[in-house]
């Protein structure tokens, strides 16, 4: 019951902003495999725990898309929620990208947060829904409004891995940069 209470608030506040379908991926700043306790805005919505998977809430109806390491227990976790589990990589199972692109019209709103959602995927849907004339609003972090006492983001320090973890130098592995940027013919490089 309480997932479903989760989903009808982000629904009534999804039609405050003007929103027919929202995006809540598996995902933070950084596109990081395995996220914090405040990156975990698709568990919190959908109850689902694995470490894999996109949830789209639609105004009339919500989806998770997650890959098969994920079906049995995205089924058990799912059950009575509302959510349909759409297996991803199975036959005649769209993607969540030809989902959305397949059922916004005219005039309908995308919504995602866009700190979270990888340039290419934001591209993506701008260019197909541009077509439709679909609107994106991607200025909207709609879950932050909703959970209450959601995990600080963190605050651990950044650290060296000692050499014989990574194999090779910090210094080492500058100095193979930069005579690269040198061999290109290059100023610098964004490393993120």
């Amino acid at each position: 019951m309480e997932i479903k209470n989760r989903i009808n608030n982000l629904r009534n506040l999804m039609k405050k902003y003007g929103i027919n379908y929202y995006i809540i991926p598996s995902a933070d700043y950084h596109q990081s495999e395995y996220v914090s306790e405040y990156f975990k805005c698709r568990e919190w919505i959908s109850g689902f725990t694995g470490s894999a998977g996109t949830v789209i809430i639609g105004l009339e109806n919500a989806g998770l898309w997650t890959d098969g390491r994920y079906y049995i227990q995205a089924e058990k976790q799912l059950l009575g929620s509302g959510i349909t589990l759409f297996k991803a990589g199975e036959p005649n199972v769209p993607t969540y990208l030809e989902y959305i692109t397949d059922n916004m019209n005219a005039g309908e709103t995308l919504g995602f947060d866009g700190k979270i959602i990888d340039t290419k995927t934001a591209n993506f849907l701008k260019n197909e829904l541009l077509k439709k004339q679909c609107d994106i609003k991607s200025d909207f972090d709609l879950i932050g409004e909703l959970w209450e006492n959601r995990p600080c983001l963190p605050k651990s320090k950044a650290f060296l891995l000692d050499t014989k973890y990574c194999g090779e130098s910090l210094e080492s592995k500058i100095e193979r940069i930069r005579n690269y940027l040198l061999d290109k013919n290059c100023d610098g490089t964004i490393i993120s």
